[in-house]
């Protein structure tokens, strides 16, 4: 377990190092140190799979879910490095790649708890609802991108509420590592709204967005690829 707490750690760390390249637009080692933070949580999955004796099917779709998002990463991750007429296709492919990777989850979480409240179906309207009123109320403005944001936002939710009665039905490390995992991820899209569709007077206040969002989001996948020790 040393060997996966160190490698999340370097992985966290790593996450900040992008940040801070990102800041200092150093596009092209800000590409490379993404891409490594994001084969860091590949490379928790697979040393936390190491420790089962039997690998089961829910492990494999774990792993499925942080490689979509490991590629989501690089397609994302190339916005500053490519031309202007690949941007939208290689935008596109990663919220793709994203969406297939909450799905995954969704079905994990789903399936593989004691059993599912359907009374909790109420709360996949929060997230969207939440994701709508900033936009009517221009807390942040993303044009012709609203759409998609939504859709995006309630296949999040839909993520969360997995997550909710996941630890609802189970009260166990493994179900807070999956809850907490959850809102690191829904918080982490949050402030990606903001830092992508709001205007910042202070640009600092961008910069402060990033050295939130990023770190939220790996430290995120990295506690999903520790579930896969327990």
């Amino acid at each position: 377990m040393i060997g996966i707490y160190t490698v999340i750690t370097i992985t966290i760390l790593l996450s900040f190092v992008t940040v801070t390249l990102q800041v200092q637009q150093k596009h092209s080692l800000r590409f490379i140190s993404k891409c490594l933070a994001s084969l860091g949580f590949m490379a928790a999955a697979f040393l936390a799979l190491s420790t089962q004796n039997k690998v089961e099917t829910w492990h494999f779709a774990i792993v499925a879910a942080l490689l979509l998002g490991l590629m989501g990463d690089v397609f994302l991750g190339t916005k500053e490095l490519i031309k202007k007429e690949f941007e939208d296709p290689l935008m596109l492919g990663g919220l793709i790649f994203f969406l297939l990777g909450h799905i995954a989850y969704i079905l994990v979480f789903s399936l593989t708890a004691a059993r599912f409240n359907y009374w909790m179906l109420a709360l996949l309207a929060v997230f969207p609802i939440v994701i709508y009123s900033l936009i009517k109320f221009k807390a942040i403005e993303p044009g012709k991108a609203s759409i998609p944001m939504i859709v995006y936002s309630l296949v999040i939710g839909a993520m969360a509420v997995a997550a909710i009665n996941y630890l609802a039905e189970s009260l166990s490390l493994k179900g807070w590592l999956i809850f907490i995992g959850a809102v690191l991820f829904c918080l982490s899209d949050t402030l990606l709204a903001f830092y992508n569709f709001k205007s910042f007077k202070n640009p600092n206040n961008k910069h402060i967005l990033s050295y939130i969002y990023l770190p939220a989001y790996y430290t995120a996948q990295s506690l999903f690829a520790l579930v896969l020790a327990l």
